[in-house]
């Protein structure tokens, strides 16, 4: 992202990016003040677009800042990795002519070896020229190889950077922008004409947070999410949606089935048990609250969500640890 601002003009949106980080008592560090910082300079409107729906549901915090700068700050993946399988195509090309040129070494070769012996002046010559091309074709193909091997490598190093993108570092789940290419990868590709969404939301997080420190909330996030995975793990996929939310993508299943499928996970989360490693104390039982919808046909991801949301506010007003559809 290229800017131009003066220096007095950088100084007054550095102080309004660090005001805004302070305000929501986000930590200063690269990754939340570059999304502040592009969020005051107004020059990716996606970006202040999603910064303000997260505002205006009072759902900002380190989670969605990090989630914001992987999806339009850093998220030059697949530009690199388009350059990269470009480049590979022209060594694969090159690799191919070098196999055309042996080829044609060898018939050369063979028509020399078959070459009458009475002119041995230009027999000589021919040979020598011969044997200098076999010698330079080494070196061109012992480069091509090399070339290949190097391009190999980035292309898997491309391909872990990018599944790095779509990860939620602590829970290790798809995040929001995995969410939509999963979303787009069952509707568009696989065609699937069932598919539910379901958002889980940890009852009273916030609260159990503060009591008990966020490095017990972190063991709980991975601890419900591995959870997520190992069920989902033959029929769907998991996210991490928000700080103390996931999704889940259910294709293949119809919303009965779907709400009898989450209530058979809010059992199991309900039997987890929880122990402080300082002080050995067993920590209060957890809940979990969600939000059921089935997709539409033509519907569109955002709304197919927003409609488990509703679903989900309706399970926490009527006194959560519950399922609701909508």
């Amino acid at each position: 992202m290229k800017y131009h601002d003066s220096y007095a003009d950088s100084q007054v949106k550095m102080r309004q990016a660090l005001a805004l980080l302070d305000e929501y008592r986000l930590a200063s560090n690269p990754v939340n003040y570059a999304v502040a910082y592009e969020y005051i300079s107004g020059v990716n409107q996606d970006l202040v677009d999603s910064l303000n729906e997260y505002i205006q549901t009072k759902a900002i915090d380190p989670y969605a800042l990090e989630s914001l700068y992987q999806q339009f700050i850093s998220n030059r993946v697949e530009r690199d990795e388009a350059c990269v399988y470009q480049l590979s195509e022209t060594i694969d090309g090159l690799g191919s002519a070098s196999s055309e040129s042996s080829s044609a070494i060898r018939q050369l070769d063979e028509h020399v070896q078959g070459i009458s012996a009475d002119n041995v002046i230009a027999l000589d010559e021919i040979r020598a020229v011969t044997e200098a091309i076999k010698t330079s074709h080494k070196r061109i193909d012992k480069f091509v190889q090399e070339a290949q091997k190097h391009a190999q490598t980035i292309k898997d190093e491309l391909a872990t950077a990018r599944m790095e993108a779509l990860t939620d570092p602590l829970t290790k789940l798809l995040n929001r922008h995995g969410l939509t290419r999963m979303f787009d990868f069952y509707v568009n590709e696989l065609s699937k004409s069932k598919l539910n969404a379901a958002i889980i939301d940890i009852d009273h997080f916030k609260q159990f947070n503060d009591e008990y420190g966020h490095l017990i909330g972190d063991v709980i996030l991975r601890r419900i999410a591995k959870l997520l995975q190992e069920v989902t793990n033959d029929c769907g996929e998991a996210f991490r949606y928000g700080g103390e939310e996931f999704l889940l993508l259910l294709p293949d299943t119809d919303l009965k089935a779907a709400q009898m499928f989450v209530d058979d996970i809010r059992a199991k989360v309900e039997k987890l048990r929880f122990v402080s490693a300082k002080t050995k104390q067993r920590l209060p039982r957890l809940t979990i609250s969600i939000g059921v919808s089935e997709h539409r046909k033509g519907e569109a991801m955002e709304s197919l969500i927003s409609r488990a949301d509703e679903a989900l506010y309706r399970a926490k007003n009527g006194g959560r640890n519950q399922v609701q559809s909508a």
